[in-house]
C-alpha cells in the first residue's frame, strides 16, 4: 500500500544528502508495493535518489525498469520519466544533449506543466535548461532563462546566480555583474557551489592582474572544497601559477 508520508521522509533524506538511507527506504516499499503504478513511481523516486548520487546507469536502469510498469497513455509517469533521463543527460555533463531533452519535454508536455501541481517539474526543467545553455556557451539564451526564474524567486537561487555569474563573465563589459553574482552565489548552503564561484571569483582577480585579491579568493575556494572537488584542484592550480609568476618577478 502506498504510503506517502513514507515517500516524503525518503525524499527529505535525499534532499539533505541522506542518499544511501533514502534509497533503502524507497527500496523496501518497493518490496511491498502490489499496484504497478506504486511500483513505478517508487522506481523513478529510486532513480532520484541515484541521479543526486551521480550513479547515472544505475539511475538509468531503474527508470527503464519504471517504464514497465507504466499504464498506457499515464502522461505524468511519462513526463517524470524524461524528465529524470534529462536529469540524467545534465549530470553526465552531457549538456548538448540535456538542452535538447529539456527543451523537448517543456514544449511536450506544456499543459501538463501548467498545472500548479507540477510546478516544481516545470522550474526544475527550467533552471536545467538554463544552466545547460550556459554550460555550452549559449549565454545570452542561459541568461534570458535564468533571469526570469531570478525575477519569479522560483528555483535553487544559489545555483541561478552561480550560472548567471558565469554567464555574464563571459560577455563584453560584464564583469562588475558576473563579480556581484558570484559574490551571492559564496552565501548559499550547498559547498560545492560556494566552491566553484570563489574560485570563478579568484580567476577574474587573477586574469584582472590583481594577485593577493586572486590568493584569498582562491583560498577561500579550498577552504570550502571537499577533497573530491574537481573545483579545488582548479583552485590549486591558480595558486601555484601565481606563485610561480609571483617568484620569476622577485628574482
Amino acid at each position: 500500500m502506498w504510503d506517502d508520508s513514507r515517500v516524503q521522509q525518503a525524499i527529505a533524506k535525499r534532499d539533505s544528502g541522506q542518499l544511501d538511507k533514502a534509497y533503502e527506504e524507497l527500496d523496501s516499499m518497493l518490496q511491498l508495493a502490489t499496484e504497478a503504478v506504486e511500483k513505478a513511481s517508487l522506481l523513478l523516486n529510486m532513480a532520484s535518489v541515484r541521479i543526486y548520487a551521480r550513479r547515472v546507469d544505475e539511475a538509468g536502469a531503474l527508470i527503464q525498469e519504471a517504464r514497465k510498469w507504466f499504464p498506457p497513455g499515464d502522461s505524468k509517469l511519462n513526463l517524470y520519466a524524461e524528465f529524470g533521463e534529462a536529469l540524467i543527460l545534465r549530470t553526465a555533463g552531457r549538456d548538448s544533449e540535456a538542452v535538447s531533452a529539456f527543451q523537448l519535454l517543456l514544449g511536450k508536455y506544456a499543459d501538463l506543466l501548467s498545472d500548479p501541481e507540477e510546478e516544481s517539474v516545470y522550474v526544475n526543467a527550467r533552471q536545467c535548461l538554463g544552466m545547460s545553455l550556459v554550460a555550452v556557451r549559449r549565454f545570452e539564451e542561459g541568461i534570458a532563462v535564468l533571469e526570469e526564474l531570478l525575477n519569479k524567486k522560483v528555483g535553487d537561487e544559489q545555483g541561478v546566480h552561480l550560472y548567471l555569474g558565469v554567464a555574464y563573465s563571459f560577455l563584453p563589459a560584464e564583469n562588475q555583474r558576473a563579480r556581484s553574482l558570484l559574490l551571492k552565489a559564496t552565501n548559499g548552503p550547498d559547498p560545492e557551489c560556494r566552491t566553484e564561484a570563489f574560485c570563478r571569483l579568484g580567476i577574474m582577480e587573477c586574469q584582472a592582474n590583481r594577485p593577493d585579491s586572486a590568493i584569498g579568493l582562491l583560498g577561500r575556494a579550498m577552504q570550502e572544497s571537499s577533497q573530491s572537488s574537481e573545483w579545488r584542484q582548479v583552485a590549486l592550480d591558480y595558486l601555484g601559477r601565481i606563485k610561480s609568476s609571483q617568484r620569476t618577478r622577485a628574482m
